[in-house]
């Protein structure tokens, strides 16, 4: 039977040249059976391309019921996710569901910034679709894909979403919509999966 080591912090030498550094020795592996955490710190050191967290996020109840009119961005989501490894990249899987009362064509807009950086380098595509004729709701929902490379020291990250539309004639769309009885799954909703960089 292997003996076991109790300890409740290890540290490594406070001098030399592997200071405050623990090492394991080449061709040794160490097994981990039960969670390993780096809460309150970064983890570096692991192979470019593993997943290092999946988290969902949603619109909080501040955006809700978000209509625009005009062609001016207006935020729909703004949250914040902490990396936890240096030089990650995002892969950001977002659903949004929104209404119009209108007849006409209509384009939705979408653009995700992280920090402040476009994703893609270019806003989202454009959705056209049309409403119903008179005031009854018409609901759409669209699925986007986004990837930022490289999203810097780990650490907290804003997220924001900017919504807009193209309107054929005068119309109205409403996201985060809450007017049905299901209505929180019609706020915008977001998987963020950090990728080793």
């Amino acid at each position: 039977m292997a003996s076991i080591l109790q300890v409740e912090q290890i540290q490594g030498p406070t001098s030399g040249a592997n200071a405050n550094t623990i090492e394991i020795a080449s061709g040794q592996t160490l097994n981990v059976n039960g969670t390993l955490t780096g809460d309150g710190s970064s983890l570096t050191g692991i192979t470019t391309g593993k997943v290092l967290q999946v988290q969902y996020l949603h619109a909080s109840s501040s955006y809700d019921d978000t209509s625009i009119t005009t062609t001016t961005d207006v935020i729909i989501f703004n949250d914040t996710f902490t990396t936890v490894g240096d030089n990650s990249s995002l892969a950001i899987f977002m659903n949004s569901g929104q209404t119009l009362k209108t007849g006409e064509l209509i384009n939705t807009n979408f653009n995700i910034l992280v920090d402040g950086v476009q994703t893609n380098n270019q806003p989202f595509e454009q959705h056209n679709f049309y409403g119903n004729t008179g005031t009854s709701e018409f609901r759409h929902y669209l699925q986007h894909n986004a990837f930022v490379e490289n999203v810097g020291a780990a650490g907290s990250k804003n997220i924001i979403v900017y919504g807009n539309g193209y309107f054929g004639q005068t119309g109205t769309i409403t996201f985060n919509f809450q007017g049905w009885a299901d209505a929180p799954r019609r706020r915008v909703q977001m998987m963020i999966m950090e990728i080793a960089g």
